[in-house]
């Protein structure tokens, strides 16, 4: 439902470009006219972050449901900001989004505000859930139902709890749900983000970073040793960030009729805390080990304080510059053909292929840059 219609290699955020793809819609749409069917569930991540496009998602779903004549609801879920702020810092570290350490994070988190002008003030500023759903609550007022987590595990879980709402009960009663989606491991998060740091400063295009660090994580988790979840934020950290969002959260559980449970006065943290890794943290074999890892699979040094002068000259120098560009290339290769084997439905291909042209053009743009072409 959206592309991608311009490249930018200093934005790292690959959602900083996307526009409504009208095909996609229109493709949609004639399918919940074609098809016989009491009820559709569409379902995306991100849709609701925030940005300033929230409006006309919003708005291109109310009119999906006119064109095709079907009533749309909207459901949503929340939890506490600060275990969704550990989640998603997690997740932007393993997805080369985010190389700042935790602690910079959380005091953005901590002074965050709400939208201003074109873009987010912060990635963090999603947390603040009034300015999230406001769009979504203009475009569908009393439609737009929101839960909370802890609602849903009560009622025996997410995906059972969704089932329910959207009337579906008869599944919810046999599905089997695997556990999934685990927290990542604090060593981890910490070689992630030093490694994703490492490849920036290497000033590498998007796609080629995306590549070599999906190389660097495949194979990382199993040469970590008692990795323990990342959960970094002390109790009293946690108190802040729920002090921080108190008015915020009760003006939104009244508006959204949720729970008082919402905004606690007092964190049920359920592990020992903090479990946050520095690299110096980590035992010296554990370490030797992790870093042949990394230096074999993207080139990067994590001993050398992310400085990496052999890197930097492997890219300077068009003889040996090439060759790394060869393997980087292979590597996106071997990439895409897996994923081309995990295809299973038809309409799976297309995008496929859109995004093995995105990534060759990519490629031979940054080839272009470099006189390698």
């Amino acid at each position: 439902m959206l592309e991608k219609h311009r490249y930018d290699p200093e934005v790292r955020d690959p959602w900083a470009h996307r526009r409504l793809d009208s095909r996609a819609w229109g493709d949609l749409r004639d399918e919940l006219t074609r098809v016989a069917a009491g009820r559709f569930v569409i379902s995306s991540e991100f849709l609701g972050d925030g940005r300033p496009q929230s409006l006309e998602w919003a708005e291109a779903f109310a009119a999906l449901g006119r064109d095709a004549g079907v009533d749309v609801e909207v459901f949503a879920y929340v939890r506490p900001q600060y275990q969704w702020l550990e989640a998603r810092y997690a997740e932007r570290v393993r997805n080369g989004w985010e190389t700042r350490p935790f602690r910079a994070c959380l005091q953005d988190c901590l002074a965050s505000r709400r939208i201003t002008g074109d873009a987010l003030a912060s990635p963090y500023a999603s947390l603040d859930y009034n300015g999230v759903f406001n769009p979504w609550r203009e475009v569908f007022g009393g439609e737009l139902n929101v839960y909370t987590l802890d609602e849903a595990r009560h009622a025996g879980g997410l995906v059972r709890h969704f089932l329910h709402v959207v009337g579906a009960s008869d599944l919810a009663n046999v599905v089997s749900v695997p556990h999934v989606n685990q927290r990542p491991g604090a060593k981890l998060v910490e070689i992630s983000r030093l490694t994703s740091a490492a490849l920036d400063a290497a000033d590498l295009d998007v796609p080629t970073k995306s590549l070599l660090l999906d190389s660097v994580l495949a194979e990382l988790p199993t040469l970590l040793e008692d990795d323990v979840p990342f959960r970094p934020l002390s109790d009293a950290q946690i108190h802040a960030v729920i002090e921080r969002y108190a008015d915020s959260n009760a003006k939104f559980a009244d508006e959204y009729g949720l729970d008082a449970a919402f905004h606690p006065e007092s964190a049920k943290t359920g592990s020992p805390r903090p479990a946050r890794v520095e690299w110096q943290d980590i035992d010296r074999a554990e370490r030797d080990r992790v870093r042949r890892h990394v230096l074999d699979r993207a080139g990067v040094d994590l001993d050398t304080g992310l400085r990496r002068p052999r890197l930097e000259a492997r890219w300077g120098r068009p003889s040996v510059g090439s060759a790394v560009a060869s393997s980087v290339i292979l590597r996106g290769l071997r990439l895409s053909l897996s994923q081309a084997k995990s295809i299973r439905y038809p309409s799976d291909v297309v995008p496929f292929f859109r995004w093995l042209r995105w990534y060759l053009m990519c490629f031979l743009r940054r080839c272009q840059r470099h006189g390698r072409c």
